[in-house]
């Protein structure tokens, strides 16, 4: 098993975090991976296959050692046209206007893509996955890109893991204060009393705080869209869920209109009225609420990506001798619940025009082409607790890297690796097994690799998968900025600036503008995908 070193890895990301958008830096893949697809006997012709995609920097086309080697490999003739970001809607609705529709492209699950769905434009592919072992991931990845029961998309896939949504405490903090680690949300609070109250740094002032919380953006589809970022695990506690939606009764209702909703606000009013919450919450954005607790050590508690716990053991670990930080279960709540967000699942989809399943040698060739990208034959190579697929990657071995004596994979040119594109010109990637997720990157200290693996742990036994999964609403998507003054009101209320009567106003009249037909549509697309 060919190993990638350190000046590797920073490559790898350097290229593909520069070069790819829609695909995460670097891919992954289990060792459990079906062993990958073998391409069929070559019919006389290469099969032209037309295939489009939004990147964030045009690779080379018209002299790409990779699609000529993919090419080869599967007899096929793959006419790529990458589209900029900046005009990617413009040019894709104009391609479909004139009836020039691709054979394959990519393309978010959203109301466009439901579109055109219903107008017969995206063919299903239930017949086909099954027959392509290496595209097998999990249900809920599936449940993303289906409609009305029937699956139209091959998942551009990431981990489940992916969300801000690891509970994190100070052990140093409850070792001086003489505190167990929370179990409930009760205790949760007496802690973030003691935090804030009691110096646990010791320097004899009172500059420490109990939770940290960010901003919320208001806009569709941020972690942080409609609630603080790093609260939305605690809405399980109360009996929310951290999508926004709680299935009740069979019905998709938003978690605004709950009385459990007043309840959650509530108990952040009492924590913000005390000083028990970051004095800047409102203000800060996702990234300097993370650089406060993993920089530079004021408060006790919060909920993020096990990725930043690195940030914590190269600055506060080291300014701050015996700084300590513990995984911990969600709190559990009055009536018994507790969880954490699951992450997106995807990022995008892959989908085939209706017109190109016509031919169902095209077809055939489609699938193997992408059945590739997660195959074990397409290989991987090591680092730490990582495997990286090759060709997305590092390209092809002897034009963009070597293998050295050494078994090490080394980048030879950055420059034709960034042209070569190979995170678009093969989009499908491999999955982390649980064991091996992408917070578990190689580490020098292996303190810090157990408590991101115990993190990992403890996100896997309380993940929530989202109830509304695979929906969409139409409203939702064609106004992002939907829930701005829903937002505006929250904050308000939180801060003390906002009665429980102006609060309910408030609430009363986003339900009459928006909140109430966005929950109709997506409750007729649950009994759609019921059929």
């Amino acid at each position: 098993m060919k190993k990638l070193s350190q000046k590797t890895i920073y490559t790898c990301f350097t290229v593909l975090i520069g070069g790819t958008l829609i695909l995460s830096g670097c891919g992954k893949t289990d060792s459990s991976s079906a062993d990958g697809t073998k391409a069929s006997a070559a019919p006389s012709k290469p099969v032209p296959i037309a295939f489009s995609m939004n990147v964030n920097t045009v690779p080379d086309v018209d002299n790409n050692d990779g699609i000529k080697w993919l090419n080869q490999k599967f007899n096929m003739d793959l006419k790529f046209t990458p589209i900029p970001n900046s005009n990617f809607q413009e040019k894709f609705n104009a391609m479909v206007a004139s009836g020039s529709m691709p054979d394959v492209f990519t393309f978010n699950f959203d109301a466009t893509a439901i579109r055109l769905i219903k107008q017969g434009a995206i063919a299903p592919l239930d017949e086909y996955i099954s027959k392509y072992p290496n595209l097998k991931y999990s249900k809920l990845h599936y449940d993303n890109v289906s409609y009305n029961g029937k699956v139209y998309g091959i998942p551009i896939a990431r981990s489940l893991l992916s969300a801000p949504n690891a509970p994190l405490i100070r052990q140093d903090w409850l070792d001086k204060l003489k505190l167990p680690v929370p179990k409930t949300l009760d205790e949760l609070y007496a802690t973030m009393q003691a935090m804030t109250n009691n110096d646990p740094d010791g320097n004899g002032k009172k500059d420490t705080y109990g939770l940290q919380l960010g901003e919320i953006t208001g806009r569709v589809g941020d972690f942080n869209g409609r609630e603080f970022w790093g609260a939305g695990d605690l809405l399980y506690s109360f009996g929310l869920d951290g999508s926004g939606w709680v299935l009740k009764d069979g019905q998709l209702v938003m978690n605004e209109t709950l009385p459990e909703y007043k309840t959650y606000l509530d108990w952040l009013k009492k924590a913000v009225s005390e000083g028990l919450v970051d004095p800047d919450f409102a203000l800060n954005k996702a990234n300097q609420a993370q650089d406060k607790f993993f920089k530079n050590g004021k408060g006790g508690i919060t909920f993020d990506f096990v990725s930043l716990i690195r940030n914590f053991t190269s600055s506060v670990g080291k300014a701050t001798p015996g700084a300590k930080l513990t995984a911990f279960d969600p709190p559990v709540g009055p009536t018994g619940k507790s969880g954490v967000v699951s992450g997106p699942g995807n990022v995008g989809a892959i989908f085939i025009s209706a017109t190109a399943a016509k031919d169902a040698n095209k077809v055939k060739t489609i699938m193997q082409w992408l059945d590739y990208g997660p195959s074990k034959e397409n290989g991987y190579v090591v680092a730490g607790t990582q495997k990286y697929n090759k060709l997305q990657n590092f390209g092809l071995d002897g034009v963009t890297f070597k293998t050295n004596g050494d078994g090490n994979v080394e980048v030879t040119d950055k420059d034709k690796l960034q042209k070569l594109g190979g995170g678009y010109i093969l989009p499908t990637q491999a999955l982390p097994s649980p064991e091996n997720t992408n917070y578990t990157k190689d580490s020098d200290d292996p303190e810090t690799l157990k408590l991101e693996i115990a993190a990992n742990d403890i996100l896997l036994k309380h993940i929530k998968t989202s109830p509304i999964a695979g929906l969409q609403s139409a409203t939702e998507q064609s106004t992002p900025d939907m829930y701005m003054e829903i937002v505006k009101a929250k904050v308000k209320y939180v801060m003390g600036q906002l009665s429980s009567a102006e609060w309910d106003q408030s609430l009363k009249a986003f339900m009459d503008k928006n909140g109430t037909k966005v929950t109709q549509e997506y409750n007729e697309a649950l009994k759609g995908a019921k059929k």
